[in-house]
C-alpha cells in the first residue's frame, strides 16, 4: 500500500499492453469524458479525470484504474485530457 495524506491508498498496480492495445479482441464497456479538475480520489467508483491541482494527471489516472475494476473491466485506456475508457478484453 501506499501512503498519502497520512492514509493508506488501496492501490493494485496494473502492467501496460505488451504488444498493443487491440480493441478487436475486447468488448467496449464504457467511455467517459470529465473534464473537472481531478482533486480526490474515486475511493466510491467514479471520480473525474482531469489534471491534479499539481498539473498532473496521475490522480485522474488512478480514478480511471478504479473505475475499471468497479465495472469489472480488465483494461483501462486514459487520455490526460479528461477522457477513460474501460474495456473488458479476452485473453488467449
Amino acid at each position: 500500500q501506499f501512503r498519502l495524506m497520512e492514509r493508506p491508498v488501496p492501490f493494485t498496480p496494473v502492467r501496460r499492453c505488451l504488444n498493443g492495445f487491440k480493441p478487436s479482441a475486447c468488448e467496449l464497456i464504457e467511455d467517459e469524458t470529465d473534464h473537472r479538475p481531478a482533486d480526490s480520489f474515486a475511493f466510491r467508483g467514479k471520480g473525474s479525470y482531469g489534471l491534479n491541482r499539481f498539473g498532473q494527471s496521475t490522480t485522474g489516472k488512478f480514478n480511471c484504474q478504479v473505475r475499471m475494476t468497479m465495472l469489472g473491466g480488465d483494461t483501462f485506456v486514459f487520455w490526460s485530457e479528461g477522457r477513460c475508457q474501460v474495456w473488458r478484453c479476452h485473453h488467449g
